[in-house]
Formats: structure tokens, sequence, C-alpha cells
């Protein structure tokens, strides 16, 4: 029997394991998922693994860290490795809350594991998030000195939307397990023991 109080934690954290792991996939290797656009040659996509032209379908080998002189900084190009590691953390959480979901004392047993791992989890995605908009700033203000236009790709929606699925399980979950699910309030009649 699974407790429905588990259900929304385990849709957001399912959700935000599709979002991290397309942008993990990102280009080279799916090439309609890229963090940026920019109007060179015909046009060019950026991705976590490096680039691809429009026109020519040519791409950059998948590399992390891979270079774009003078427009792109490398080291905001390695800092995207942030997301697979979310990714990965996200499906350690969605590990983590299986055995929870299946408990029959769900509601009385804090899980502070699952904060934790969540937690991270947002704060990696967060980072990373940070990252590609410095990098798209950074190489958006490049490109314009040069006359060359640039916009955002869908990556950047899709990883807000994975934080803010992580941020809302990281709340819920740390509520859950620091004011052991009453927000502070104790019910006389349930008393924990440890």
């Amino acid at each position: 029997m699974i407790d429905r109080h588990t259900v929304p934690i385990f849709i957001l954290l399912v959700s935000a394991f599709i979002l991290l792991t397309l942008t993990t996939f990102s280009v080279p290797f799916i090439k309609p998922f890229y963090f940026f656009h920019a109007d060179v040659n015909g046009g060019v996509k950026y991705g976590i693994w490096g680039w691809c032209f429009d026109l020519t379908g040519q791409c950059s080998p998948k590399q992390l860290g891979y270079v774009w002189k003078p427009q792109l900084t490398p080291i905001l190009t390695k800092l995207l490795i942030l997301f697979p590691v979310a990714a990965g953390l996200t499906l350690i959480s969605i590990i983590v809350l299986m055995p929870v979901m299946i408990s029959r004392y769900a509601r009385l047993h804090p899980f502070p594991l699952l904060a934790l791992i969540s937690l991270l989890a947002w704060l990696c995605s967060s980072i990373a998030f940070a990252v590609s908009l410095a990098n798209w700033l950074i190489a958006r203000n490049r490109f314009h000195q040069m006359g060359i236009t640039t916009s955002l790709g869908p990556l950047v929606w899709m990883t807000l939307g994975a934080m803010a699925a992580l941020l809302i399980v990281a709340t819920n979950a740390s509520c859950g397990s620091l004011c052991r699910g009453h927000m502070g309030r104790r019910r006389s009649d349930v008393f924990f023991t440890y």
C-alpha cells in the first residue's frame, strides 16, 4: 500500500529527474535541447557537452569544458557538470523515498535522509542554473560587441522547472523531518521514542 501523502513528492522528484536528465543529454547529443543560440555562421547552439551548427549539423567533440573563444569561458562550461550531479542526487532521492512510500507508518516517521539529499540536489541544480545564466550573460555581451545576436534556449526553462520542483521537495521533506510533520505542533497522543 502506497502512502498517499508521499505521491506528490514522488511526482515532483520524477519530474525534476526527467528534466535534469534531458538537460544532461543536451547538445550535441539531443540537438533541440540547448542553453542558448547565437547567430554565428548560420546559427550555433550550445549545450553541456559542446555546440552544434544549425545549417551544417557539424558539432564539436563531446567534452566537458569546451572552448568557443573569446565568447565562452571554459571554466563556466566545466561547471555545467553540476547538472548531471543534480540528476544523480535526484535519482538517489527517488530511491530513498521508495521505502517511505510503502511504509504503513510514513507519516509518523521522519525521513531526514530524503531531506538532506533533496536539499543537496536543489543546491546543485541552483548553482548549475546560476552558472548557465552567467555563461549566457557573459557570452551575450561578448557576442553583442561583435554585432551578433543571441537567445536563450529551452534548457534554461527546463532547469528552472527542475530547480523549483526540487525546492518544493526539499522544503517539504525538511519540514516533515525537522518539525515531525506537524510544523512544530506535536499531538498529545503521538510519542516518538529514540
